[in-house]
């Protein structure tokens, strides 16, 4: 029974990181479902990966993995401020603040106040 909460299906062993290398390693999971298929993956964003989950698993939403969005993140702060670890953690946790909010006006907030906080370093 689904209850809102990621987990790991598989892990595989590639022999490379090509869409086609995706796209047979999807198939073959693919297979494995018989009469419901994942409503959503999580994958990191490996745009041969992104390319193979639309084309192999079209009915399910693909959605970027939270960890490697973070990382993301805070690579872009850490360039923008001369790489201030300190600047870097802040960021993103005043980030992290903000997508965890539950209600759109609480969103706008902390967004505005973070538009405010680090428009000098450029990062909006």
């Amino acid at each position: 029974m689904a209850n809102s909460l990621t987990f790991t299906v598989t892990y595989c062993f590639l022999s490379t990181e090509k869409e086609e290398t995706f796209i047979w390693a999807l198939k073959n999971l693919r297979s494995f479902f018989v009469s419901v298929l994942p409503t959503a993956i999580v994958t990191a964003r490996e745009l041969g990966l992104i390319n193979a989950v639309g084309l192999i698993f079209p009915e399910s939403k693909h959605m970027l993995c939270r960890r490697h969005i973070d990382m993301a993140i805070k690579s872009k702060a850490l360039k923008h401020s001369g790489g201030s670890e300190a600047f870097g953690k802040s960021f993103v946790w005043h980030w992290n603040e903000a997508i965890s909010s539950y209600v759109e006006d609480i969103w706008n907030l902390k967004w505005l106040k973070m538009e405010k906080d680090y428009a000098k370093n450029q990062l909006f």
